[in-house]
């Protein structure tokens, strides 16, 4: 089942995809536990805390249109593990300075109930980054090593 969100951000669409292209925008609204390389290709790691996340692989990027993650691996639900799953971002001039985004990826009804809510929440930080300058990210505990 395919679920898509859409969302308006009152920024040009540039504004809008730097913020989701880049680690400091992906830090700014996501999570702040972000490792890895947003290029093509490249592959990043996000982490929620509680030992939840997952490493995701940059396999489509075209500028100021789309960019489409694959999830390769995830600790959210090992009894029915989400990958592979695509996401993408596609994003739409508006009005001649807002952006529609459009955010969707596969899902399935086990799963929806609980990532939804989660997703929504995710994109309203990107659109407050967009929007005010200051996202509502993740911002995950470091566990701290015991020596």
């Amino acid at each position: 089942m395919t679920t898509q969100h859409t969302f308006t951000i009152n920024v040009p669409v540039s504004q809008a995809y730097e913020a989701a292209s880049t680690l400091g925008g992906l830090r700014s609204w996501w999570t702040s536990d972000i490792q890895g390389s947003p290029d093509k290709d490249g592959e990043l790691t996000l982490g929620f805390g509680d030992g939840r996340g997952w490493t995701m692989r940059v396999t489509q990027l075209k500028l100021n249109k789309w960019i489409i993650w694959t999830i390769i691996s995830s600790t959210f639900l090992s009894e029915t593990p989400w990958t592979p799953t695509d996401l993408s971002l596609r994003f739409l001039e508006a009005d001649g300075y807002s952006t529609k985004l459009i955010l969707e990826y596969e899902s399935r009804p086990d799963i929806e109930a609980t990532f939804a809510p989660e997703w929504k929440k995710s994109i309203e930080s990107l659109v407050l980054l967009c929007e005010t300058g200051k996202g509502t990210p993740a911002t995950p505990k470091r566990e701290k090593k015991v020596i």
